[in-house]
């Protein structure tokens, strides 16, 4: 006599289920937290790009302030490496040394101030470039 064959036993048990719905609840995991490194990065990049373009427009609008001191740029001939410094001194600048203050909004609402210092002269009055 033949048997008939159990066709109740075939597909998926529940544990095969159970073991893939896992798998796929921690790759959407995975996924998720990619996610939201990248939203929370490129929040952070707008940030410094804003902070960045109020720093450099508040730099355009300072005005220079001169210093007391004032510095020798001396200038020496060099390898093309920069691994042998010449003993001559092929010229020498004066240059005053001075600050431009720039000020910008930080991430909290709070004003910053920040100080760049300026080797030349008052670039509005044609001296060196801040």
């Amino acid at each position: 006599m033949k048997r008939k064959k159990d066709v109740s036993r075939s597909g998926e048990t529940l544990v095969e289920i159970m073991v893939s719905a896992v798998v796929f609840l921690i790759l959407v995991g995975i996924l998720q937290g990619a996610i939201v490194f990248c939203s929370n990065a490129q929040r952070r990049s707008e940030q410094l790009r804003e902070t960045n373009s109020q720093i450099c427009q508040s730099l355009r609008e300072a005005a220079y302030i001169p210093g007391s001191e004032s510095a020798e740029l001396v200038f020496k001939a060099v390898s093309h490496d920069g691994s042998l410094e010449g003993t001559e001194i092929l010229f020498a600048v004066n240059v005053d040394l001075g600050t431009i203050k720039a000020q910008y909004t930080d991430e909290a609402g709070a004003y910053q101030t920040i100080d760049f210092y300026v080797f030349g002269s008052d670039p509005a009055q044609g001296g060196g470039t801040p």
